[in-house]
């Protein structure tokens, strides 16, 4: 009994981390590949800047002003200083929702078919 609700503790686990997962993409900063400065970067999105100067800076963006981010507290990141750019792109509500329904639904047809036990 007590192995079958480790089971849906663990799947239950795994469904909501999967849903509610980041991702990083990096953009790039320099060259023919850098058309728009921040293409696809909002305010409010998190990134992980690396400066020249070996200096790595993580914030929310609080606004862009040309070819600079300025992080929530006020700190600007000119493009011009950046060795790399990295969004993490934060996980949609909808997504987050539909995987726990989706695992609600895993979970209700393993147990109606007798797998976790009662």
């Amino acid at each position: 009994m007590r192995g079958h609700h480790l089971t849906t503790t663990t799947i239950l686990a795994l469904v909501l981390i999967l849903a509610g997962c980041r991702t990083m993409r990096p953009i790039a900063v320099s060259g023919s590949a850098a058309t728009t400065a921040f293409a696809g970067i909002e305010i409010g999105d998190l990134v992980t800047v690396e400066m020249r100067d070996g200096t790595k800076h993580r914030f929310a963006v609080g606004r862009i002003e040309g070819e600079a981010l300025v992080s929530d507290a006020g700190r600007r990141y000119p493009r011009s200083e950046m060795v790399k750019l990295r969004h993490e792109t934060a996980p949609k509500p909808a997504g987050l929702v539909g995987g726990i329904v989706a695992g609600y639904g895993v979970l209700q047809t393993m147990a109606a078919k007798g797998f976790l036990g009662r």
